[in-house]
């Protein structure tokens, strides 16, 4: 399931700050464990500098057949808010207001849908 979040450069900041602790760059392919079965990795970033177009990270969610929607949803609600990201793509869904049950009810969608496909 890919996730993309778009944000300015000090959100972008504030991003990593969260994820790794300190304000260092993304990189492509950079993996965050949640649990033994699910994990995060960053797919790819698009980073621009100029302050007015924002900078884009796809991330991947990797999980066991029984999806971890409630610690996947924590995670990313945390980073998002404490970043001020108030607006996300999960695949086709856009969550415009952040919070855990519009991502959670993103995440749902989303996972039905992959079920029905299998």
């Amino acid at each position: 399931m890919k996730i993309s979040m778009k944000m300015n450069h000090d959100q972008m900041k504030s991003f990593s700050t969260e994820v790794h602790g300190t304000a260092k760059p993304f990189i492509s392919g950079e993996v965050f464990d949640l649990n033994n079965d699910t994990r995060i990795r960053l797919r790819d970033v698009t980073e621009h500098r100029a302050m007015d177009f924002p900078s884009v990270l796809n991330f991947v969610v990797e999980a066991s057949a029984a999806m971890e929607v409630g610690l996947i949803t924590t995670w990313l609600y945390d980073k998002c808010k404490a970043s001020g990201i108030d607006e996300i793509d999960i695949e086709e869904e856009k969550v415009k207001i952040v919070t855990t049950a519009s991502i959670e009810k993103a995440l749902g969608e989303e996972l039905r849908k992959s079920e029905k496909n299998t």
